[in-house]
């Protein structure tokens, strides 16, 4: 980042507000599915628990390039801590739903292994919607010319989100 971007640029929090928002419907929709599917209210909090952490792994993933593609295997091959700290987060998920202990305090249910490829598919289209709102701002050259030059700390007032990109040292 450079020295002169704040942390949090306007489309840093776009980014926060879309990605937030896709997650909590994928959470809504793999949490009222269950619910019409029969399932207890501690079933349906499980499912929608790991549907909010595998969205987030999905979202590790399509975080690797802020605009660029991530999806192809070279995109997350260059850290060598990604696959532990997902494996981590998997052992994790794996005690939080099935250890009777984190079943009580949690207030979750065992959640049947035909739920897993489910909400596996419903991250991929997560990572997928994630990646067409990338792809949508680098087929627009306004909007990825904006992006990139807010990202470079090159925009200094909001007067220039309109078209306007300082171009000083």
């Amino acid at each position: 980042r450079a020295t002169d971007r704040p942390i949090l640029t306007l489309f840093g929090i776009w980014r926060i507000v879309f990605v937030g928002a896709v997650l909590v419907v994928f959470t809504l929709i793999a949490f009222f599915l269950t619910k019409a599917g029969g399932a207890s209210d501690e079933l349906a909090r499980t499912v929608a628990v790991n549907a909010i952490t595998i969205g987030q792994c999905f979202y590790l993933l399509n975080s690797r390039y802020l605009l660029d593609s991530s999806a192809s295997w070279q995109a997350h091959t260059g850290n060598k801590y990604l696959p532990m700290g997902i494996g981590a987060v998997i052992l994790l998920q794996l005690l939080f739903t099935y250890a009777s202990p984190f079943q009580t305090l949690f207030g979750t249910a065992s959640m049947p292994w035909y739920a897993w490829p489910l909400l596996i598919a419903g991250g991929f289209v997560f990572f997928v919607i994630v990646e067409t709102e990338k792809k949508y701002i680098r087929s627009r050259p306004h909007l990825k010319n904006m992006v990139s030059s807010i990202e470079c700390g090159k925009q200094k007032t909001s007067a220039n989100l309109k078209g306007k990109v300082y171009h000083g040292s």
